[in-house]
């Protein structure tokens, strides 16, 4: 019986640690200015950015990177996985539903990462957008 238990317990462990593991594929911050740099955009990072505005406040339990990215504000959320990525849109979309959010914004989605790149100016210039759109897509094709 004590033999059973055990390998009850174990079972029950291994599940669990299966649950909550990583992708082991997941894309990292340093990966996602790579390929932005890789781009010709000159990400600087700015840690008073997260938190002032509706684009820098925590998602699904992640808090994101601030950068100013071409005179943008730029928000990186690296999550563990595609799934919590998606929660974390979904989360910034239920919080800011009844929101009136002022400025261009566009948002970027590869695997367990996402950007919400910010612009006062009415739209976000189709350069900076086309690169960050390729710089996304070269994630995804890692």
């Amino acid at each position: 019986m004590k033999k059973s238990a055990r390998l009850f317990l174990l079972s029950v462990v291994l599940l669990l640690m299966a649950c909550q593991a990583k992708d082991l594929e997941a894309i990292s911050r340093q990966e996602v200015i790579a390929a932005l740099e890789a781009q010709g955009l000159s990400p600087k990072e700015q840690m008073e950015k997260w938190g002032k505005n509706v684009f820098g406040m925590k998602l699904n339990k992640v808090r994101p990177a601030g950068y100013d990215l071409e005179g943008n504000d730029l928000y990186v959320y690296i999550y563990p996985s595609q799934a919590a990525r998606e929660q974390g849109l979904d989360d910034w979309r239920e919080k800011t539903a009844s929101m009136d959010i002022g400025g261009a914004f566009q948002v970027y989605e590869a695997e367990n990462v996402l950007l919400f790149c910010v612009s006062e100016m009415e739209d976000l210039g189709g350069e900076t957008d086309e690169k960050i759109q390729v710089a996304m897509d070269g994630l995804m094709d890692k």
